[in-house]
């Protein structure tokens, strides 16, 4: 079976909703998130593959606090084998559905200023798994307690 890893995209959250993000922190810009595989055909268990998340302010307003999150990861890539050179905080987290559970990828940059047009880059690397179904979509976004300037403008149209 050869299964194929498609580049991730930005995602809305299914789990918190709607009515939980509007009531979240505004961010004062529009943002967008992007995230590029290192390799997305011809994966096998084991292979190792590496995301690139880019994060990019496109104004109106520089930005000092974000965070973002990934989709769940339920055995499709192995998390144990994680690494990053994300500056900031970089966590893996467990979401407890009584039943099952799922991981999440999460980063905090620095609260440090990124101004308008500014980009940030964070590398994740972990191993595909043989539990992986053939076709495998993945995603990144803003946290879920946060909502851009503009979230109506999906990021991944520019």
């Amino acid at each position: 079976m050869r299964a194929k890893l498609l580049s991730w995209s930005l995602f809305a959250s299914l789990i918190h909703g709607a009515s939980i993000a509007s009531a979240g922190v505004a961010i004062p810009s529009d943002v967008s998130v992007d995230v590029q595989a290192s390799q997305s055909t011809n994966l096998h268990p084991g292979d190792r593959v590496t995301f690139t998340v880019t994060a990019t302010n496109h104004g109106p307003n520089v930005i000092s606090e974000w965070a973002f999150r990934s989709a769940p990861i339920y055995d499709e890539l192995d998390v144990g084998t994680t690494s990053t050179d994300c500056f900031g905080q970089f966590i893996v987290s467990v979401v407890d559905l009584e039943n099952s559970f799922y991981y999440n990828l999460n980063w905090y940059p620095p609260h440090e200023p990124v101004l308008v047009g500014q980009s940030i880059v964070c590398h994740v690397s972990m191993d595909y798994t043989m539990y992986a179904p053939p076709i495998y979509e993945f995603g990144c976004s803003l946290s879920s307690y946060l909502t851009d300037l503009d979230p109506s403008t999906p990021p991944s149209s520019r």
